[in-house]
């Protein structure tokens, strides 16, 4: 199960060669949520099918590991 939109992200560079990692939209505190984040999962463009016109943003909170909690709640 992927958590949100899956779309490459460029930005890594290894002797300034771009090698691409895959954003699938998890949040977690070694990968917060940032505008950057955001506007990638903006730019997947999705969309429902005879749904009203426009992007569709969307995000689920099943669960997640407690080391995590500051990342999804803030702080306890």
């Amino acid at each position: 199960m992927f958590t949100g939109p899956l779309v490459f992200d460029w930005r890594r560079r290894v002797r300034g060669l771009p090698i691409p990692r895959i954003e699938d939209g998890a949040l977690a505190q070694n990968y917060p949520l940032t505008l950057n984040r955001f506007n990638h999962w903006r730019n997947a463009h999705i969309t429902v099918a005879a749904g009203p016109s426009g992007p569709l943003s969307n995000s689920i909170l099943t669960g997640f590991f407690e080391w995590d909690q500051d990342a999804m709640i803030g702080d306890r």
